[in-house]
């Protein structure tokens, strides 16, 4: 786990991406420039790249199937390469970047490297930004003074429902999102994780209380805090932070086709004056 302390402008933007998959047929690699091109062009906007950055997967791992003869000197099918290419996509807005963590698909090949923070993190051969391993906190300061702290994890969990109604399935994914997340920190305004390949975002609970005053009974709404210290569970932001790998292509048999649609695109974080405004998709 690493400490990240950033200083930002009052107002910004942060992309919370994940799951890029850099090397991957089902790679959305125009999606993926989407966002990087999004992040260059526009002031004050930041990125955060919550691990999987690239497929990582070797001829003898078994989800490894061969791309097609048409597609063979397209894509890079060598982990290395992959990682150099990442670098590549992402070096127009390596000065945005925040953070980079591993991912599973990464630590798959912890045996011959750590190809994150060897390559794609990497002072010289890489982007240059710190490296978070698969977890970390994020403190946000402004001139040095505390905004707000975000806590970002690759993750473990697909999220997934056996409710029959759309509505409740939703709603069942973002109670567990919620559940699995609130207890990895207690000081943080914004939990993130990725792995699951959906876009889910819980904004903190308005909850009416009541409370005592001068002329008797007052109510008031619980409401999101920014300040540092112990934050109750109910009003933190949470979000899974969607994914740059398609679910299924045409005449392409893929070890995870068999897994719900994924999202293609990302989370969108707003601050205005140093207070969240929303978590929202970011569709690429």
């Amino acid at each position: 786990m690493q400490r990240i302390v950033k200083d930002l402008p009052k107002t910004f933007e942060i992309i919370a991406g994940s799951c890029t998959h850099i090397g991957s047929i089902m790679c959305y690699r125009e999606g993926i420039e989407k966002a990087v091109d999004y992040v260059a062009s526009r002031e004050n906007t930041f990125f955060i790249h919550l691990g999987d950055w690239i497929e990582a997967i070797c001829t003898d791992d078994k989800r490894y199937n061969a791309p097609p003869d048409d597609l063979k000197n397209k894509e890079q099918v060598i982990p290395m390469k992959q990682a150099f290419d990442a670098v590549s996509l992402f070096k127009p807005i390596k000065d945005k970047i925040i953070v980079g963590l591993i991912g599973n698909h990464e630590r798959k090949l912890s045996h011959v490297g750590n190809l994150v923070e060897s390559i794609i993190c990497h002072k010289e051969l890489g982007l240059n930004i710190p490296y978070g391993t698969e977890v970390c906190r994020i403190i946000l300061e402004h001139n040095g003074n505390p905004l707000f702290n975000i806590f970002a994890m690759h993750g473990r969990k697909i999220l997934n429902s056996n409710a029959k109604d759309f509505e409740q399935r939703e709603a069942n994914k973002k109670a567990a999102l919620k559940l699995y997340l609130q207890e990895q920190q207690a000081d943080c305004s914004i939990m993130l994780c990725g792995h699951g390949h959906k876009i889910i975002i819980c904004e903190p609970s308005k909850r009416l209380i009541l409370v005592d005053g001068e002329n008797g009974q007052r109510q008031r709404y619980l409401r999101g805090i920014t300040s540092a210290g112990y934050i109750q569970p109910d009003q933190r932001w949470y979000a899974m932070c969607g994914s740059a790998r398609k679910s299924r292509i045409d005449g392409y048999d893929d070890y995870a086709q068999c897994f719900e649609a994924a999202d293609l695109g990302f989370v969108k974080i707003i601050v205005d004056n140093g207070e969240i405004v929303k978590l929202e998709p970011f569709l690429i």
